[in-house]
């Protein structure tokens, strides 16, 4: 009777385990698809095949980020399906965030096409720290229309309350350019009080140590400088801007996973220094 009790006690743990290691794998598939692709278009030169098809204007860009969004979107689906219990699954949700990550590629890939086309070291500079720049309204405007975020106050900080949240979503910071608040899944609320208070302060914390827009600025001057190292370097081999926008994409993907793996040993290290404040 008391071996029962003991494994009744440990079946929300064991099962949490067993939806976090889902979670990893899911998310590390999905990651290592869109890797593994990238570099086999990089090494197969996708970019001449597309224009041969296409033709050398920025209308062939467009059909590069419009293919690049059909191939994710069944991994999109297929995700949120197995991460999501069935009363949260919205599928057209989905459907409807790939339309708008749809419009803003389009937008950031006539930037990379409109800056190299100018052959402007300086245009190139410029437009690359604005583009990252946008990301702030941009996240703002994502999380109060597509999660319905509400904004509250606790303290003297603000809150963005997602009503709706997936079970997986954390707690994280947000910064606009008017402010900076903390985004806070509807079932963090609900869950231990003291649990829920100590994450807050942490992120009170952060906040106070300006540790955020430390980040914000790092990863700004980290992509400017790999931006202009790939520009400098295709600009003497005289391809074109849309070529150039394609295989500057395809590269970042791989980068982007780079950053990944490197994002949990810096996170730790910033709740280290955080927790011993």
């Amino acid at each position: 009777m008391e071996q029962s009790n003991q494994v009744y006690l440990l079946l929300p743990n064991i099962l949490k385990m067993k939806f976090n290691n889902a979670k990893l794998s899911i998310g590390i598939l999905y990651i290592g698809v869109i890797v593994l692709a990238s570099i086999i278009a990089l090494y197969f030169q996708i970019e001449n095949h597309i224009i041969s098809h296409f033709g050398d204007t920025i209308k062939t860009v467009y059909v590069f980020i419009f293919l690049v969004i059909i191939f994710t979107l069944p991994f999109d689906i297929f995700s949120h399906i197995k991460l999501n219990p069935k009363k949260e699954k919205k599928i057209l949700e989905i459907i409807y965030a790939n339309i708008i990550l749809f419009l803003i590629f389009i937008l950031y890939g006539s930037v990379i096409f409109y800056s190299y086309d100018k052959q402007s070291l300086s245009l190139c500079i410029l437009l690359s720290i604005i583009t990252q720049l946008m990301l702030l309204p941009f996240q703002e405007l994502s999380i109060k229309t597509l999660l319905k975020g509400r904004p509250n106050e606790l303290g003297g900080f603000r809150l963005m309350i997602i009503p709706e949240s997936p079970s997986y979503m954390t707690m994280n910071i947000l910064r606009t350019f008017k402010h900076t608040m903390i985004v806070v899944p509807k079932h963090w609320t609900i869950q231990n009080s003291e649990n829920y208070k100590f994450h807050l302060e942490r992120f009170k914390l952060n906040i106070k140590k300006k540790n955020h827009i430390k980040s914000y600025l790092f990863s700004i001057v980290i992509n400017t400088i790999l931006f202009v190292i790939f520009y400098s370097y295709y600009s003497n081999t005289n391809i074109s801007a849309v070529a150039f926008t394609i295989k500057v994409s395809l590269i970042f993907n791989i980068i982007g996973f780079v950053y990944i793996l490197v994002l949990p040993s810096l996170s730790q290290r910033g709740i280290y220094s955080i927790d011993n404040i």
